[in-house]
């Protein structure tokens, strides 16, 4: 890098001067983090795919009745879309049962224009309205915890919380001309090969 760097400046420089180019003194930055999960109490977003459960459960024969894990919900309600006759929703956490509950009365009550900033700014406008239609124990649960309504039903969980914090160090981990090489990379083998080159250092490895 720097040598590309001197053979640029050298055909540029005046006649009779010499350019002398030092390379960077890096400060080291640690970053440490950990994850406490309370059962019952924090809550998991996971952003999953649901192509191949949707493609197995529109293989059988109509009518079916079908369980998911609730998770964050992603694949309870792409399921749906299978119209099986009925669908079980079960976590071992309870939490997550009650996420799903009010992403559901949310689907069913809000209007597109209300349902984004619900599920990805703030739900504290909105519970008053969806609250009558939670169960009870999904009810009690929520009035315990309007911190976890103010970030928007998808940026609740516990991973999303630690994640953002992290990103608040990503300047000091990447470079901008580091990321935008990633991003602007044509194929996957391209991504790679540039994080293999010059994103996966010490700084991120620290960072993670």
């Amino acid at each position: 890098f720097l040598d590309a760097i001197c053979r640029r400046l050298d055909s540029r420089r005046l006649i009779t001067t010499e350019i002398y180019l030092r390379g960077p003194e890096y400060k080291g930055v640690y970053v440490s983090m950990g994850i406490d999960v309370v059962a019952g109490a924090s809550i998991a977003q996971v952003r999953e795919d649901a192509a191949i459960e949707l493609e197995v459960l529109r293989s059988l024969p109509a009518g079916e009745t079908v369980f998911s894990v609730a998770s964050g919900g992603c694949t309870a309600f792409a399921l749906l879309l299978a119209k099986p006759a009925k669908l079980h929703v079960v976590d071992i956490n309870r939490a997550q049962i009650f996420l799903v509950e009010l992403k559901r009365a949310a689907i069913a009550h809000l209007s597109y224009s209300q349902l984004l900033p619900c599920l990805l700014e703030d739900a504290c406008p909105f519970y008053p309205m969806l609250r009558p239609r939670l169960g009870e124990a999904a009810r009690v649960f929520w009035d315990e915890n309007p911190s976890l309504l103010a970030r928007g039903l998808n940026n609740c969980g516990a991973i999303e919380t630690h994640l953002r914090q992290v990103m608040r160090f990503l300047p000091l981990a990447q470079r901008r001309l580091s990321v935008r090489r990633l991003f602007a990379a044509k194929s996957l083998q391209a991504q790679r090969r540039i994080y293999e080159k010059s994103w996966n250092h010490w700084r991120w490895k620290l960072a993670f």
